[in-house]
């Protein structure tokens, strides 16, 4: 499922904190999750999951342009993701941050 642009830039511009977590099944998105308070304990609980089922590294994107999250950046940033490289889909620009466990 793909988010329309102007969709995924209200969705972002609602947010107090920018801050939006998608869970998906492959391209299916199951649902989604907002806020820096229950995305830090989100957060939290799936780095130590990855860790614990053998993962060694997670990549996620951050979304750069049509709203630039600075939010989504700072706050992944503090968890030690760093910046890897860009990436783009139609008209949707993201940063693409590692951590490595």
């Amino acid at each position: 499922m793909q988010l329309p642009r102007e969709r995924l830039a209200k969705m972002l511009a609602d947010q107090k904190n920018n801050l939006l977590y998608v869970a998906k099944d492959g391209d299916e998105v199951l649902g989604y999750l907002a806020g820096y308070d229950v995305g830090a304990g989100l957060l939290k609980a799936m780095l130590e999951e990855v860790k614990n089922r053998g993962y060694f590294c997670i990549i996620c994107h951050i979304v750069l342009e049509p709203y630039h999250n600075q939010a989504s950046i700072t706050f992944h940033t503090s968890f030690g993701f760093k910046e890897i490289g860009r990436a783009q889909e139609n008209e949707i620009r993201t940063g693409v941050y590692l951590k490595m466990l």
